[in-house]
């Protein structure tokens, strides 16, 4: 399951589709988050698989979140 950030469209963090166990992303940008459309690897059974295998789901990443904070903050 990706989990891709609603505001910015960054990978969040990935879980495996066979056991649950939080995934690694096989290619990451230079500011160290995982490149759309990469494959992960499981930390816990080793299984490689596209993004998004056990489907897509939407949160705010921490950047987003503290943005979204402080336009709160400033009204």
């Amino acid at each position: 399951m990706t989990r891709l950030c609603a505001e910015c469209g960054k990978i969040v963090g990935e879980k495996c589709s066979r056991c649950g166990a939080k995934a690694e992303p096989v290619s990451v940008s230079g500011t160290g988050h995982a490149i759309v459309g990469t494959d992960f690897i499981c930390s816990e059974c080793g299984y490689r698989f596209p993004q998004g295998e056990g489907g897509e789901t939407h949160t705010l990443c921490e950047s987003c979140v503290a943005q979204v904070r402080k336009a709160g903050a400033g009204r």
